[in-house]
């Protein structure tokens, strides 16, 4: 049996060329200017490459900048409006018993917000990390993933752990058990040991903890988050990762050890990459000053400057790097975000796979990927196949009109039915108001109308909660932006009628909602017929499907009927649900809210920029959009059409059957699509718990 330390010692090597031995000079200056000194001299050799550092070094320095107490209470007071936005707190405080019994307890973010700020009023934190660590697990505790900040202080630096993990199933029936990513996934001509201990404890303890972190409420799906999938890896360039162990989101500690089952205990230090220029920086106080201390602006100050945001161009980066893991694709993303793939062997000749590892769209994707989709679904009919596994796998981030486009492209004959509520609040009502009253009467209600705007107007439509880009339950058009608000109270909030997007005029649209024409509107009407019959069709799911990967598993689970397949989880053969993450169907970032919070006193179609500073409008500012480096808040609950009052983030949805990974799958992705279509279509089921 080969020894884990040469594997070690060679993994290493490769860590110590990206991070240079800190000398005896470098040694004498603060951890930030070692760091920066670091930085400079990796870069003078690897000019295009990021530098590493040693992960107890990045966090001292990260301990040394300098807390100013007045401008974090003014950051989290500067929060408050925008928060105003969210639209699930009354759930995640009170959630239906079957989700607390199931899913998670009761959470109350006002109060622990509430409690977090008072800390900071008496003087508890004292350095930037700290608080900024305990800003972003406040927020993370609502266990929704589009609901996070982390400060620009958290994303100075990234923490990782220089292998990776994988938690796998000797058959497939038997409990799964944890292994090192490279022991299984890469040929090796030896026997693959399992992992007993980490950091001296049961591995299935350490896991549990770590998998804390992660922005998912359900506990199989937190649990799935730590692992290496080839979904996860294959959009690695595009914010992907091999699991939240090798990348965690919080410090890991100076090293990790591994204690294996034949004796063997491996030590290697953790690591944290550095993005950030460190040019001139020299201990905390200067990476506060030059980093970490914005002017602030009101968004009555901001009008002046405000207009539409010009779209990025496209990125053609990349485009050749195919998945690792994957077979070789009919068609594929250029960068991985979907695929299509025909499986070879006897018994598979008629299935086809449209994998699907992420929705992520604008500004330069959602063409590609729709493109992607509908080559692929013309090959498949071509070759005559008859079943198709879609693989939601991977599933996290994306463009909403994806979501329905690859459900339009697969049912051209349903229309969507995907009921949706957002908090109404006074900022909410003033910017929606003035939105409509902009547009003019009668609003534009066709795509000839929309592009017949200027540009303003484009974005104010498209950017904005508004008659323009909204329908009701029946598909018809609110006679006012009056009627869109009158939804009534739940949860103690009140929330808009149950309306949807108006998806015939994605076509004309621009930004967020403009990225496509989505299939079967507009200039895309005239799709071919369905390609496959729903009882042939199969999802696959890891529980990290979010936000617009659930619109398509929504549809197609609601509509099209279709069965659903979840793989991993936590070390049992209970049942588990098919979607453990946020399934708002809207998020904003924070630059969204500040440009929404701002087009008032920029247009003051109906009031003027005096009166709306007296309103909820004039306490937006600028300060959480310069602080935030990533930042999202979850406006949109969908719901499931039996039920238009708890939304359906907080609704149990168990998977039809589920599946353990296995090294093959892991190593192969036919292996596992293998399993899905045996499972699925050829009567040899594959399911630990449950079954089709």
């Amino acid at each position: 049996m080969r020894s884990h330390f040469a594997i070690i010692t060679a993994a290493c090597a490769s860590f110590a060329v990206a991070s240079p031995l800190i000398n005896r000079q470098t040694a004498d200056r603060p951890p930030c200017g070692q760091l920066s000194d670091i930085q400079a001299a990796f870069l003078r050799d690897n000019p295009d490459d990021i530098a590493t550092a040693p992960a107890e070094l990045v966090l001292k320095c990260l301990k040394s900048i300098p807390l100013d107490i007045e401008q974090s209470v003014a950051l989290l007071d500067s929060l408050r409006p925008y928060l105003q936005f969210h639209s699930t707190f009354p759930w995640v405080k009170d959630p239906p018993q079957d989700y607390a019994d199931n899913v998670r307890s009761p959470y109350d973010f006002w109060t622990n917000f509430n409690n977090f700020y008072m800390d900071v009023v008496n003087g508890l934190y004292i350095n930037e990390y700290d608080f900024s660590y305990f800003l972003w697990k406040t927020f993370n505790d609502v266990k929704d993933f589009n609901f996070q900040a982390q400060l620009d202080t958290l994303v100075l630096f990234d923490f990782f752990r220089p292998f990776a993990l994988v938690h796998i199933s000797e058959d497939g029936q038997s409990l799964p058990k944890f292994y090192e990513r490279n022991d299984i996934v890469v040929p090796v001509d030896y026997t693959p040991s399992e992992v007993v201990k980490i950091n001296g404890q049961d591995p299935i303890t350490y896991v549990t903890f770590i998998a804390e972190d992660a922005p998912y409420a359900d506990k199989d799906t937190a649990w799935n988050d730590v692992f290496y999938t080839p979904a996860k890896e294959s959009i690695s360039t595009r914010g992907g990762t091999r699991g939240s162990f090798r990348d965690p989101f919080s410090y890991p500690g100076v090293d990790t050890a591994l204690t294996f089952a034949n004796g063997t205990v491996v030590q290697r230090d953790n690591f944290a990459y550095i993005p950030t220029n460190l040019t001139g920086i020299n201990d905390g106080s200067d990476l506060r000053k030059k980093l970490l201390s914005p002017s602030v602006r009101t968004a009555a100050e901001l009008a002046s400057t405000w207009g539409i945001v010009p779209q990025t161009p496209g990125d053609d980066t990349n485009t050749t790097v195919a998945a690792p893991g994957y077979p070789e694709p009919v068609v594929r993303h250029p960068f991985n975000m979907n695929g299509g793939y025909f499986i070879d062997g006897e018994g598979f000749d008629d299935v086809a796979v449209l994998s699907i590892p992420s929705f992520a769209g604008y500004p330069y994707d959602s063409p590609d990927h729709q493109r992607v989709t509908s080559e692929f679904l013309r090959a498949a009919v071509e070759a005559k196949k008859q079943k198709l596994i879609v693989d939601l796998t991977g599933g996290n981030l994306g463009s909403v009109l994806l979501g329905y486009d690859v459900f339009k492209q697969l049912f051209p004959d349903l229309d969507p039915k995907d009921p949706l509520r957002a908090r109404v609040h006074e900022a909410f009502d003033l910017i929606g108001n003035e939105a409509s009253a902009y547009l003019g009467q009668p609003p534009p209600s066709t795509v000839d109308q929309l592009l017949g705007l200027n540009d303003t107007a484009r974005f104010i439509a498209s950017n904005t909660t508004n008659v323009v880009n909204t329908v009701d339950v029946n598909g018809q058009k609110f006679e006012s932006f009056a009627d869109l608000l009158n939804g009534g109270t739940s949860g103690g909030d009140n929330y808009t009628s149950v309306h949807g997007f108006d998806l015939s005029l994605a076509g004309g649209f621009v930004y967020a909602l403009g990225e496509v024409a989505v299939s079967g509107y507009g200039t895309r009407s005239n799709l071919p017929p369905r390609p496959f019959a729903p009882e042939n069709i199969v999802v696959i799911t890891d529980g990290r499907c979010t936000a617009a990967c659930t619109i398509t598993y929504k549809l197609l689970r609601e509509q099209a009927g279709v069965k659903v397949i979840t793989i991993g989880g936590r070390p049992n053969t209970n049942q588990i649900q098919a979607l453990g993450s946020s399934r708002g169907h809207g998020a904003y970032d924070f630059g969204d809210m500040l440009w929404q919070a701002t087009a008032p006193f920029a247009l003051q179609t109906l009031h003027s920029a005096s009166d709306y500073a007296s309103t909820a409008l004039g306490k937006f500012n600028d300060l959480p959009y310069k602080r935030i480096g990533y930042g999202l808040v979850n406006y949109l609950n969908s719901y499931r059409s039996d039920d238009l009052t708890t939304p359906w983030q907080f609704k149990l949805e168990w998977a039809d059957c589920r599946f353990f990974w296995t090294g093959p799958m892991l190593a192969n992705m036919t292996n596992l699509w293998k399993a899905v279509a045996e499972t699925a279509f050829l009567g040899k089921s594959h399911c630990i718990a449950g079954g089709l």
